[in-house]
């Protein structure tokens, strides 16, 4: 799994809420970098081994790709593939674009929607991620990772809305109870909202759950503060 975080710069939030701008990089971030990392395993395209690409693929295969996106405007394969070069480089613009490209000629492709959703999720558009997660799970509800993405557009968003992040991040738990990434987010939530309570019983879940997991120290810390 990629560790790098997309959130770990700071997210604006005021000093009583810096808990969050510390660790949020690690977690919050972590359901987007996972769906990255699983959309080639857990969402098929098609035949095609399309989207298998990496930061570290040497350049002329990048400008061949691009290339050929370029020059095969009618292509979903060669739009996707270009798309995916950018997206796995954090260059969320031009992914969008080619994305895009390729929705325009498959619209009902569950990965494009979901790599559009997670390319604004990126650029912190998260109104725009909202609405392409939201076609994503139209298609598909269950999908857990979609749906906490989903979840944290309400809570990094302004005005934030928690309580309709908790209302997806609960969705999630109760198809996937022990999705760590989830549980943690959910925590985070509770910590922001001020209710202690419900975030003694988050927390505990998540102890059970995994006792090593980073953010669990401050999360205790905060319940312990006045």
């Amino acid at each position: 799994m990629r560790n790098k975080s997309l959130l770990n710069k700071t997210l604006g939030f005021t000093v009583s809420a810096f808990i969050i701008g510390f660790f949020a990089g690690f977690f919050l971030a972590n359901s987007l970098n996972r769906s990255m990392m699983n959309n080639q395993q857990a969402r098929q395209i098609g035949s095609s081994p399309i989207g298998n690409f990496s930061s570290n693929a040497p350049i002329p295969v990048v400008v061949d790709a691009i290339e050929r996106a370029k020059n095969e405007p009618d292509s979903f394969e060669a739009q996707f593939t270009a798309a995916s070069m950018y997206y796995q480089i954090d260059r969320f613009e031009e992914a969008i674009r080619y994305y895009e490209a390729a929705h325009k000629l498959k619209p009902d492709d569950y990965q494009t929607i979901v790599r559009l959703g997670n390319s604004n999720y990126g650029l912190k558009r998260y109104e725009e991620a909202r609405k392409w997660y939201e076609k994503a799970l139209q298609m598909n509800p269950d999908d857990v990772d979609v749906r906490t993405d989903y979840g944290t557009t309400f809570l990094l968003s302004e005005p934030k809305n928690l309580d309709k992040a908790i209302e997806e991040y609960k969705i999630a738990l109760e198809k996937k109870p022990n999705h760590e990434p989830t549980l943690q987010n959910l925590c985070v939530v509770y910590m922001e909202k001020g209710d202690k309570q419900a975030l003694r019983e988050a927390l505990a879940r998540l102890e059970e759950l995994n006792p090593q997991n980073p953010a669990i120290p401050k999360l205790k810390q905060e319940l312990s503060s006045n």
